[in-house]
């Protein structure tokens, strides 16, 4: 296994250009149409209709403008430290991902869906190229990348810097934003998200912790790994492994590990499967796969709608995110308080057919072999021994569909005798929304 850094053919000495080089980036994120937040009552003002958040009966907290950070996160580039290196491997990545191509051949909407995600690979690829043509090497850059996360602007926003890499693991590569120092905590996004939705939340964790944001197998900047007819590339036991491997290749052994929606279930299968690997286990808004299922009914199935839909045979789910992609932003299992910029990053996972593909399979996977590893374990009596939080949506589904079983808690106890856990204001994707009582209620955890 190898970890690659820069994307140019040689890595060279960061400190007579970084000045230069930080200037034209700025000069051509500043050709970006700016957006700005602006919410009252409820309402998200400044952006499409769809995007405002309405939790239940709470609001998520607000959050002062920060769209040159956000820039910078799309084009995997922290905020500017004088001295600081920067580095990324998205040569491989990028080519991996033009060669890819979906074996749907009845999409109708594939071929220009393909060109358009092309354009914009070339888009971010030229800012990002921009801003990383004078990296340093490896091991240094990263140090230098992820030290000394810093309070600015009003409300105490975090700017914290960070480095992007690609890790190359078997048969895959992964992607990879590194921020701080310290003990390490893997943070593990799900559905329809990638690494970025770690944006508020990473910084306040580095502050005394290495955290390591990954896009899991298909999504964002990751590899597409082909499947097979019983799913299992795209199973939590093989995207487990593959996250173990990344982490050892970094240099972390052991770990914290923290994970929302699909990436919760990759985690809590990591920690059946891998337990001497995970010291602490953080699940955010979701019970086992085995035990959603098991209770699925008409609510279930009106409600977590990708469970259902995506798990059909193909092409028909992949025509429809295909078909239409912002779609899925503008429901409760995709809408968050972002601008414009965000938004795109975020779709551009699904206009190419090939990523449209892999999470489709990792739902099909969900539907099929996960189940029969739950159960295994269940009726094995396989327990997660390791301190375990559960962090749930207050007024979600989670806190209202299973009372009769005690609320999530209740489900996670025949699991993880250790377990402990709240509800959490901000809605579904609390962790992006609501990131300072999220990282309020981790870093408990992480100290008790």
């Amino acid at each position: 296994m190898a970890l690659t850094f820069a994307s140019g053919s040689r890595a060279v000495a960061h400190s007579t250009a970084s000045d230069a080089v930080h200037n034209a980036v700025h000069c051509a994120f500043m050709t970006l149409p700016a957006y700005s937040r602006s919410r009252e009552d409820g309402e998200n003002k400044g952006h499409e209709p769809g995007f405002g958040v309405r939790n239940g009966s709470s609001t998520a907290r607000s959050r002062p403008v920060e769209a040159s950070r956000e820039r910078m996160e799309l084009a995997g580039e922290g905020p500017s430290v004088q001295g600081t290196a920067r580095c990324v491997s998205r040569g491989k990545s990028e080519r991996h991902d033009r060669e890819s191509s979906c074996h749907v051949s009845s999409l109708g909407a594939a071929r220009w869906n393909k060109e358009e995600a092309m354009e914009r690979r070339k888009f971010l690829g030229a800012l990002t190229g921009a801003s990383l043509s004078v990296p340093l090497e490896g091991s240094s850059a990263e140090r230098a990348g992820a030290q000394h996360p810093t309070a600015s602007g009003a409300g105490g926003a975090r700017q914290s810097p960070f480095a992007t890499s690609q890790v190359e693991v078997a048969g895959n590569t992964v992607f990879v934003r590194r921020y701080g120092t310290g003990p390490a905590i893997l943070l593990v996004h799900g559905f329809p998200r990638t690494s970025l939705m770690w944006r508020f939340l990473a910084p306040r964790l580095a502050e005394n912790h290495t955290v390591i944001c990954v896009d899991l197998r298909a999504y964002g900047r990751s590899g597409i790994p082909a499947s097979t007819d019983n799913h299992f590339p795209y199973s939590k036991r093989a995207m487990a492994e593959e996250l173990v491997a990344v982490m050892g290749t970094l240099g972390f052994p052991t770990f914290t590990l923290i994970g929302h929606d699909r990436g919760g279930r990759v985690c809590y299968r990591m920690a059946l499967d891998h337990p001497k690997h995970v010291e602490r286990l953080a699940v955010l808004d979701v019970i086992p796969i085995l035990e959603g299922w098991s209770r699925a009914d008409a609510r279930f199935a009106q409600t977590y709608w990708p469970w259902i839909l995506l798990a059909q045979e193909q092409p028909l789910p992949e025509s429809y995110l295909l078909g239409a992609p912002k779609a899925v932003f503008e429901n409760p299992f995709g809408h968050g308080s972002f601008g414009p910029e965000i938004l795109e990053e975020y779709l551009s996972t699904y206009r190419d057919p090939a990523r449209v593909h892999g999470i489709c399979e990792e739902y099909r996977a969900a539907a099929t072999i996960d189940v029969e590893h739950d159960r295994a374990d269940k009726e094995a009596s396989r327990r997660i021994e390791c301190p375990m939080l559960h962090l749930w949506a207050e007024g979600g589904w989670l806190d209202t569909f299973y009372a009769k079983d005690g609320g999530p808690l209740g489900i996670w106890r025949q699991w993880a005798p250790h377990v402990h856990g709240q509800a959490m204001k901000g809605g579904h994707f609390f962790p992006e929304e609501n990131p300072e009582d999220t990282a309020a209620v981790v870093k408990r955890f992480l100290s008790a």
